[in-house]
């Protein structure tokens, strides 16, 4: 840990900045070059991890905007897997997550089942051979070039949703998003599903909008999700039916007017995104109601 005054700072070009800070012999000082497109400032913080050194900082993103009393733009958004974000207005954003989250969980399943057949060989070579067994652990078993390509995968994936939620909240907007913080219990899945499922970055899709919000002077609100995918928005009931990525109008509609469909990729998104957006209108109808009714009591 080291304060202001133990180091200082400057910058050598556009994304790379030149620390000092102080050692154990007396007056000299350590240098060290570090990729930052920021002058570090204030209290830090050095870290070695995975045999690199990390320089931890606070940044000064000055005083959070004032929000407007009312919107001008309201949407529903749902949070999917095979793309980030789809909104009522039936924009896609976060195009290919699903792509990208699939390949880094095929990757690191192929990667675990290969290195299960190694620790099998080192638990068998322990007592017959000892030195081989240490040399299959030293140097086909260790986490350091596999950390990197997980840091690496975190940051593509973690950028293309950030991407998204910017063009989303680019004016200030009142955004309804669905509450997906609580464990949900389905049917029982094949493991190939619940292994995508588990790697759903549900978490940082919440994470983004929240922090991205603050600086785009826009507000998020939390709905329960239960039953948006599946009732239909233009009906209110659940008379409609899912096929794939489809959401169609009932049996019944469809004899009188020929099923129709919303569009492949965004149908059955999309229509949730509109359930959140009304439900949560209904439910401010509601709560409003209650009040005058209250306040006439």
């Amino acid at each position: 840990m080291y304060q202001s005054q133990a180091y200082n700072c400057k910058r050598i070009d556009r994304h790379t900045v030149l620390v000092q800070v102080q050692g154990l012999s007396k007056g000299k000082r350590i240098r060290l070059v570090v990729k930052s497109n920021r002058i570090i400032k204030g209290q830090i913080r050095l870290l070695e991890r995975d045999g690199q050194l990390e320089i931890h900082s606070f940044i000064n993103l000055g005083a959070v905007p004032k929000a407007p009393e009312n919107y001008q733009r309201i949407i529903g958004v749902d949070k999917g897997y095979t793309e980030a974000f789809v909104s009522s207005e039936g924009q896609v954003y976060g195009k290919n997550l699903g792509t990208k989250i699939t390949a880094k969980t095929e990757r690191i399943n192929s990667k675990n089942k290969k290195r299960q057949k190694l620790w099998g060989l080192a638990s068998k070579y322990q007592t017959s051979d000892p030195q081989k067994a240490q040399s299959i652990l030293e140097n086909n078993l260790t986490r350091k070039a596999e950390n990197k390509k997980l840091q690496r995968d975190k940051a593509e994936i973690k950028s293309l949703i950030r991407h998204g939620v910017r063009q989303i909240l680019q004016t200030p907007t009142l955004v309804y998003a669905e509450d997906l913080s609580k464990h949900f219990i389905t049917k029982k899945q094949s493991k190939a599903v619940n292994r995508k499922l588990n790697s759903w970055v549900k978490g940082e899709l919440q994470k983004s909008l929240e922090s991205i919000a603050q600086l785009s002077r826009s507000k998020i609100e939390i709905v329960n999700p239960a039953y948006t995918s599946q009732v239909d928005h233009l009906t209110g009931t659940l008379l409609g039916f899912r096929d794939g990525d489809s959401m169609n109008k009932s049996k019944v509609e469809s004899r009188k007017s020929k099923v129709k469909k919303v569009s492949s990729l965004k149908s059955k998104i999309y229509n949730t995104s509109l359930n959140l957006l009304k439900k949560y209108m209904s439910l401010k109808l509601s709560q409003n109601a209650y009040a005058q009714l209250k306040s006439c009591t």
